[in-house]
């Protein structure tokens, strides 16, 4: 059991020591290959493919770091640019309040928008509609927004979750080859106890995988489709803004004060 103990034990060091993501943190040289990412991608798709073989001072983990952010870089995804473009993974969301003549009318025009460009009705609950629509078609959304009712309030937002991904993606890519020379050991086990020893070891890093692939699809998700949340109330109920007089003095022309004015002039 000992010795059994001992062979995971090393591998998980030699499988864990070229590119662990928490450890890419505390060390400089992992910034430095994602800070020649960037500067490379600006300049060309091809330029930021070759850093991840002209990198032979960065160290093995940065080297390892950098071909997993180029991956993850130039993979594009649904509805965002392709292979060959860098770009940010960010999330989109919004949320408005629009007065209208029919919530109910309003409410289908809404789902029938969200289909329109390619995304689908994701909730219902009330007078309130939350639909999913493609990133990159998300300014074409806001702008059909008015077609629906008058809007009220709105509240947008963008978050960047580049590094999320990135790390996970670290992390994934090395628990995959964790696993593979698990896999590896097990089949070279002799005793009854090392291949118990490793087949758990192997189960664990098989859960973590799943984990890690489920996390990274939802991030993914939330980058390819945007999230808008409507809701709609009656334009009776809706409070009409004033409006905005063209000279200050006007507001202190009150209509006592006109109607006094009046019988003054007489």
């Amino acid at each position: 059991m000992i010795r059994s103990g001992i062979l995971i034990l090393s591998i998980l060091g030699a499988i864990a020591a070229p590119g662990c993501a928490s450890a890419a943190a505390a060390r400089p040289e992992h910034e430095a290959a994602r800070r020649t990412f960037d500067v490379a991608a600006s300049l060309g798709a091809g330029m930021a493919e070759g850093l991840v073989a002209a990198q032979p001072d960065a160290g093995e983990a940065a080297r390892h770091d950098l071909a997993v952010i180029t991956d993850f870089h130039l993979a594009g995804a649904p509805g965002e640019p392709g292979p060959g473009a860098a770009r940010r993974f960010i999330v989109y969301s919004g949320a408005f309040r629009l007065a209208t003549g029919s919530v109910p009318e309003a409410l289908d025009a809404a789902r029938k928008l969200a289909e329109s460009l390619g995304g689908h009705f994701q909730s219902l609950e009330e007078s309130v509609i939350t639909i999913r629509v493609p990133a990159a078609r998300w300014d074409e959304a806001l702008a059909r927004l008015p077609s629906l009712g008058r809007i009220l309030s709105r509240r947008i937002e963008a978050a960047d979750v580049t590094d999320e991904v990135v790390d996970l993606s670290l992390r994934l890519k090395n628990a995959r080859a964790l696993g593979d020379r698990l896999a590896e050991l097990l089949a070279k086990a002799t005793t009854v106890e090392e291949t118990l020893a490793v087949e758990k070891e192997l189960t664990r890093i098989r859960t973590e995988i799943e984990s890690l692939e489920g996390k990274l699809a939802v991030l993914r998700d939330r980058v390819a489709l945007s999230t808008l949340v409507l809701t709609f109330v009656p334009a009776g109920d809706a409070p009409v803004r004033p409006q905005a007089l063209p000279f200050p003095w006007l507001a202190e022309l009150s209509l006592e004060r006109l109607l006094g004015l009046s019988g003054g002039g007489r």
